[in-house]
C-alpha cells in the first residue's frame, strides 16, 4: 500500500494547491524464483521437494513440475514435494 500525501501543479507563476491525499495499492505480481530444491531417486522415481519461494501478495495455487518431453505434473499450491515415477533405470531426465 502506498499513500500519496498529495499533488500539486506547477508553472512560472508557482504551485497551486495540494490535492487531497490518495491511497494506492499496487496488485500482486508472479512468485519469486524456487529455491532450495531437493532430489532423490530411486531406479523408476524421482522425489522432488522444495522451499515454498515468495508469494509476492498473492498466495502460490499450483507448482508444475516439468520432466523431459512430458506435460507438466500440475501439484497443489499447498504441497511441497512431489515423486515423479514410471522413469527408466540410468536414464538422464532434465
Amino acid at each position: 500500500m502506498t499513500d500519496v500525501n498529495g499533488l500539486q501543479a506547477v508553472n512560472e507563476a508557482g504551485a497551486g494547491p495540494c490535492s487531497q491525499a490518495a491511497l494506492c495499492v499496487t496488485p500482486p505480481s508472479c512468485p519469486a524464483v524456487m529455491s532450495h530444491v531437493q532430489l532423490s531417486s530411486t531406479a523408476t522415481t524421482v522425489h522432488v521437494s522444495w522451499s515454498a519461494p515468495p508469494d509476492n501478495g498473492s498466495p502460490v495455487t499450483a507448482y508444475y513440475v516439468c520432466v523431459d518431453e512430458r506435460p507438466p505434473v500440475v501439484v497443489d499450491g499447498d504441497l511441497l514435494e512431489y515423486v515423479i515415477s514410471d522413469l527408466h533405470p540410468e536414464t538422464t531426465y532434465r
